[in-house]
């Protein structure tokens, strides 16, 4: 009997924490809803529409937002260790608001709380469909010839930005949104889903000419490649599978620290500085930006001057001053203390999603940090949501739990 009362108890505990993962109340959809208009907001203003969206209406918004994350995070109870987490990175993004006086880490705090034990699979759901959503509308208003379509040329290659300020920008929403919405194909074919890094690729080649794009469209086959041998072959072999593991989920962390220590390296000057800017004139910049303004904790308060606010119609200040490098905008522009917090942050989702066995989204985690060290995409939640989830239920929507036991039926357990 007492196995027998074990085993329900047991059952009954798993039962419990499945239906608190699926099911969303009242303040779930409501928070939902609100964080997708605001990333659609978000996607909007990167697009080549005139009307820009009210100050007042995104201050109403972020209230909104901040009101029904308080109250989710009130029912839960600040007994629960994961809100006082929350409360120190809330702290870290506040900070750098105050220096910066961008209301994107007001966002940033009240989705990283908001989502406070709430399904991981629910949030990404909620931003594959706003974000998809205003990224199609936009491309169908460049394509009909409602907005303007910015052509530019590279190495001899016409490139468009389809509606959106930047080529680079199209690229990369296209490829966050598809390596996005991999992890959330749960039943799709393996053939089917080899597809989505060729509609990467050929969004990057023949519309964009973003290589960083079709580099990343090219290790995205590769993820998908390992994935299908890590289910079939490696998962057998636990030594391996550890290893192939900590490679992935250190690999923020990897490209982070590489790139300071390349800045750094640059700055001393000598051969490496010239190959460097060979390569790609990003670590001048970046450079550029440590010397003007400094390394400080919480960042410093620059404008970002790229080729998007130059045909968005606004003045030059002090010319191209824009930092690719995520890691190094972040360093510069946001401060050290940011950056460190991204970077485990990271760290923390991809272990979480590797011990919750979706391999495909830490996967998907791994090739955005490689992303980032050529794009600035990292920190905006409108491409990387997965910033905002250290605090969200890491739990697999589609756990199985044992069948409950008929009355006077026998249990083996």
């Amino acid at each position: 009997m007492q196995r027998m009362s074990g085993a329900w108890a047991y059952m009954v505990e798993a039962k419990l924490r499945a239906s608190s993962s699926r099911k969303l109340n009242a303040l779930d959809v409501i928070f939902l809803v609100l964080t997708g208009l605001y990333l659609a907001s978000m996607v909007y203003s990167m697009s080549m529409f005139p009307w820009d969206i009210p100050k007042k209406a995104k201050i109403v918004l972020l209230a909104f937002l901040m009101l029904v994350g308080g109250c989710r995070v009130l029912l839960i109870g600040v007994k629960n260790p994961k809100v006082w987490i929350g409360a120190v990175l809330c702290a870290v993004y506040c900070c750098v608001f105050y220096v910066v006086r961008s209301s994107y880490f007001l966002f940033l705090a009240v989705c990283t709380i908001g989502f406070l034990e709430m399904d991981y699979y629910k949030i990404i759901r909620t931003y594959l469909i706003a974000v998809g959503i205003a990224l199609t509308v936009i491309v169908i208003a460049a394509l009909i010839g409602a907005i303007e379509n910015l052509v530019f040329l590279k190495d001899g290659h016409l490139r468009y930005s389809m509606g959106t300020i930047y080529p680079t920008d199209f690229a990369s929403l296209v490829l966050f949104l598809l390596v996005y919405l991999w992890p959330a194909l749960k039943r799709a074919p393996d053939w089917v889903t080899l597809f989505l890094p060729v509609i990467t690729f050929a969004v990057s080649w023949k519309i964009a000419y973003s290589v960083t794009s079709m580099v990343c469209s090219a290790l995205f086959a590769a993820i998908i490649l390992y994935y299908l041998f890590h289910q079939r072959i490696l998962a057998k072999h636990p030594r391996m599978c550890l290893i192939g593991d900590w490679l992935i989920r250190l690999a923020v962390a990897f490209f982070a620290c590489t790139s300071v220590l390349l800045l750094f390296a640059y700055a001393r000057g000598g051969e490496l500085s010239e190959k460097l800017d060979i390569v790609s004139n990003r670590f001048y910049i970046a450079n550029l930006g440590k010397e003007t303004y400094g390394l400080h904790p919480f960042g410093s308060n620059f404008e970002l001057i790229g080729y998007g606010k130059v045909h968005l119609g606004k003045e030059l200040v002090n010319g191209y001053n824009f930092i690719d490098n995520s890691y190094l905008l972040s360093l510069i522009r946001y401060g050290y203390v940011f950056l460190i917090a991204v970077v485990i942050l990271h760290v923390f989702c991809v272990s979480k999603l590797q011990k919750a066995d979706d391999r495909k989204l830490a996967l998907v985690l791994a090739l955005i940090a490689f992303h980032s060290i050529s794009e600035h995409h990292l920190i905006e939640l409108h491409y990387n949501i997965s910033l905002a989830l250290p605090l969200a239920a890491f739990a697999r929507p589609d756990t199985e739990f044992p069948k409950e036991k008929k009355q006077g039926e026998e249990t083996n357990v």
